[in-house]
């Protein structure tokens, strides 16, 4: 059975039950860079993705051929998960996945209610970098 198989149905609780700690959870990748993020990302799983920001995975996101949480989000068209790690954190919106593609060029495609979101995020995170 694949990782994306057995991501869509686990929960927190599922995790705890394995064992998996929490740092696990934040620091292993697959072979090819995915993380536990990404792929309850792509597989749609609300549950594990509100369980691993909380315990601040997305801190610990990273690029792997599928780009970062955010740009998974995107792609997959999810704007509730995409507004969840909005809110969550301010990721590297500017990374290129393996199609050379931002999160903003994703939400252009797949979920165009989101490039207005997306926007003002970055005004905002731009705006507060510069300071008073």
């Amino acid at each position: 059975m694949s990782s994306l198989s057995l991501m869509q149905g686990l929960t927190p609780q599922h995790v705890k039950d394995l064992g998996v700690t929490d740092e696990e959870l934040q620091h292993r990748r697959l072979p090819d860079g995915r993380n536990a993020l990404q792929i309850a990302c792509y597989v749609g799983n609300k549950a594990m993705v509100e369980y691993l920001i909380g315990i601040d995975c997305h801190k610990h996101d990273s690029q792997s051929i599928w780009g970062n949480a955010l740009q998974v989000a995107m792609k997959r068209g999810s704007v509730e998960l995409s507004r969840k790690l909005l809110s969550a954190t301010t990721p590297d919106r500017d990374w290129d996945d393996c199609e050379s593609r931002t999160a903003l060029h994703w939400a252009v495609l797949s979920s165009p209610a989101m490039v207005g979101e997306l926007v003002e995020n970055r005004w905002n995170q731009i705006a507060t970098d510069k300071g008073p």
